[in-house]
């Protein structure tokens, strides 16, 4: 179903249960929201997975000391076991770093942080990001690369830079890579309402949820007692799952809250207060002007500090963000396609060679078949002659040979001549030879079929490898016309061109917020005024349509809701199934029963009261949300349901009341990611619990003995 066909249908269910209060055209144009709201969101998984390949980083400390550290990790359960305070935590935020743009490592660690490394794939394509920073610098340059580190060391200098799709600051990189993951893992910015922090605002904002708040569903921070994002939670959760209507739910949520917000400003300034109030009505007005004043002042402050000439500024740097954005997909792209086509290529040579080797091999067998032939024939006409040879004279005295003698030799075989030595039966079977030299010749013609056919397959070879070398060709040429640095540059002139100072030097944040306030005061004055004015208790007809907006919207909303619960049932009941297996894996037994509302918060029954996650012990909510992560995991894995990236970081999880009970709970389940996910996962686990090394091969664990440091 298209998604103005969602439209219309809901459309019509809200006119038919309003009983036609709004015209339908009118009920369409208030639900309408931007192109395929509707048809957003899709449960099916992507296919996609994150895998991070490598970290390494380095720096120097103010003694001297050169600290470094490298690490190389594959599908998965991978552990970093060692004691508390060892580095842990600091190799986990530095992936952190890498793969979110968020900056959490301690100050002492950024002070000798030198360099960093880190390598991870996006289903089948490889990025790099290297950061580094020198001894005087305050802040670090982020280079994002479109391949791995192998082939980047494999590259030319024109190849590098070919194959830079980002070099600059922090602020710009976090941007950047939450453009990749949004567009990579199909995220979008589920919005909320709340409460602008200045008193004197009445209105509400609009907060979005970024990739860095999707980013708590992969990194479990050791201490951090909320199920997701604080009260992002449910927007997080929402996210994950991917369940139809998600989208225009949670759009028409927000403009409710906005009209409900303005419904309450409109009803607070229409409150009558003293309607002939002449002295009320004048200071109102001596207000309204004051305000006018600073406005225009403020306006014309704003205008000398040439901030219009801006806007030209700002648009052209869209433009090369746009610019920038395509060429940076083109690149990732065509690297991946020259990846395949060189691995392609280079399977091509091998199967030639082994093919061009199997020809040489049929052709020497098969002239080693024609020469024995040729053999056998000649042995063949060498036997019946010698063998057709008969002595009739003795070579000694030259008298002839007795018959009677030769009789008995034939008889006997007994010599004619010295009557003492054996004669052996030379005789020659034309039968056997014919045999043998039909089974030589049929060998020799398979041998000769198999050279041709190993010749022709060859030729074929030999030929999808030109075809193959030409496409390549092709596609280095346009890559080497992809030159994402100038673009760069250009980005970073615009940007210092937008942030310059004026001829003016006006403190612009300032200056709009102190606008803002004056507009919202002008609102309210002015709404007071016609109060004032107008009949006391007269009607008010916008606030009746506001008001008469909001029930249609919560309908709609309703019938919504209604659609995604009965679409969603049998996805949220496996994952409700697969969820309370983990937790009672995970030492939980009294768990009976796990359930997820129509507001997405997550209910655990136990000794038969219902719990919310905020009510659980510590050590429960630990083990709660670990067992949340691993079922959405497992719901992509057994359903391809979701839009987990199948891969997550625990930082001390057995750190918090992690009983007997829990750590041998954690450490089955462990094994149980291990061997019965390990390819379709990757996990991260830092803890001081050795016990649970158990839980993953050797080759997959980063031991350190006690009191030693992981760099």
């Amino acid at each position: 179903m298209s998604a103005s066909t969602e439209l219309e249908k809901l459309s019509k269910l809200v006119f038919k249960r309003s009983n036609g209060v709004m015209a339908l055209n009118q009920i369409q144009e208030l639900l309408a929201l931007d192109e395929d709201a509707y048809q957003r969101d899709s449960p099916r998984s992507i296919g996609k997975t994150l895998r991070v390949l490598s970290v390494a980083f380095s720096g120097v400390k103010n003694t001297g000391e050169v600290l470094e550290y490298v690490r190389s990790m594959t599908d998965g359960v991978n552990l970093w076991v060692g004691d508390n305070s060892k580095g842990k935590t600091s190799i986990f935020k530095v992936l952190k770093l890498a793969l979110s743009g968020n900056d959490s490592l301690d100050k002492e660690i950024m002070g000798w942080l030198r360099e960093a490394w880190v390598e991870f794939k996006i289903g089948g394509n490889s990025y790099t990001v290297h950061m580094t920073k020198g001894d005087t610098d305050r802040s670090a340059v982020y280079r994002f690369f479109n391949a791995n580190r192998q082939a980047l060391q494999a590259f030319t200098l024109e190849q590098v830079e070919a194959a830079q799709s980002y070099k600059g600051s922090l602020a710009g990189y976090a941007d950047f890579v939450e453009n990749l993951f949004f567009r990579e893992f199909d995220y979008y910015r589920l919005q909320r309402t709340q409460r602008a922090s200045q008193k004197d605002n009445p209105n509400l904002l609009t907060a979005t949820a970024s990739w860095k708040t999707y980013f708590k569903s992969i990194f479990l921070e050791a201490n951090d007692n909320s199920f997701f994002y604080g009260n992002q939670s449910e927007l997080v959760f929402q996210m994950l799952l991917g369940l139809e209507l998600t989208y225009p739910i949670n759009r028409l949520k927000v403009k409710v809250d906005n009209l409900k917000n303005d419904i309450g400003l409109r009803k607070i300034q229409a409150t009558p207060q003293a309607a002939a109030d002449p002295a009320r009505t004048a200071e109102l007005q001596a207000e309204l002007q004051e305000n006018h004043r600073k406005v225009a002042l403020l306006t014309q402050n704003l205008e000398a500090s040439n901030v219009p000439a801006q806007a030209g500024t700002l648009r052209q740097l869209e433009i090369e963000r746009n610019r920038y954005n395509t060429l940076s997909q083109l690149q990732t792209s065509l690297n991946a396609d020259i990846i395949r086509g060189e691995n392609d290529y280079n399977e091509l040579e091998k199967q030639a060679l082994r093919a061009q080797r199997q020809m040489h091999d049929s052709g020497v067998e098969m002239n080693k078949r024609n020469r024995r032939i040729n053999d056998l024939a000649e042995y063949e006409q060498f036997g019946e002659f010698f063998n057709s040879l008969e002595i009739k004279t003795c070579p000694s005295c030259s008298h002839d040979v007795e018959s009677s003698l030769v009789v008995q030799e034939k008889k006997t075989g007994s010599c004619r001549l010295c009557r003492t030595h054996q004669v052996p039966a030379q005789a020659i079977e034309p039968e056997a030879y014919a045999e043998q030299l039909e089974q030589l010749k049929a060998e020799a013609q398979a041998f000769k079929d198999d050279e041709y056919n190993f010749k022709v397959k060859l030729a074929d070879l030999r030929h999808k490898q030109g075809q193959l070398k030409s496409e390549l060709g092709d596609k280095r040429q346009r890559l080497g016309g992809i030159h994402l640095q100038p673009v760069v540059d250009e980005i970073g002139k615009l940007e210092q061109a937008s942030r310059a100072p004026q001829a003016k030097v006006v403190d612009v944040m300032a200056t709009v917020a102190e606008m803002t306030t004056l507009n919202v005061r002008k609102a309210a004055v002015e709404a007071e005024l016609v109060s004032l004015a107008a009949p006391s208790g007269g009607p008010d007809a916008q606030l009746a349509e506001m008001e008469q907006k909001v029930e249609l919207l919560e309908i709609a909303r309703t019938e919504l809701l209604a659609m995604q619960a009965e679409r969603s049932k049998t996805l949220l009941r496996q994952l409700e199934g697969l969820y309370l297996k983990h937790l009672k894996a995970f030492g939980l037994l009294h768990y009976e029963q796990v359930t997820i509302d129509g507001d997405f918060r997550i209910h655990f029954t136990k000794h038969e009261q219902d719990f919310k996650f905020d009510e659980l012990s510590p050590g429960e909510q630990l083990r709660a949300k670990l067992g949340l992560y691993i079922a959405l995991i497992d719901m992509d894995v057994q359903f391809q349901n979701g839009r987990h990236p199948r891969f997550i970081m625990l930082d001390s999880p057995a750190g918090e009341e992690a009983d007997q009970t829990f750590l041998e709970g954690l450490k089955e389940t462990l094994a149980y990611i291990e061997s019965a996910l390990g390819k379709e996962l990757q996990v991260f686990v830092g803890t001081a619990q050795r016990e649970l090394q158990a839980a993953a091969v050797a080759e997959k664990v980063d031991v350190r003995r006690r009191s030693e440091y992981f760099f």
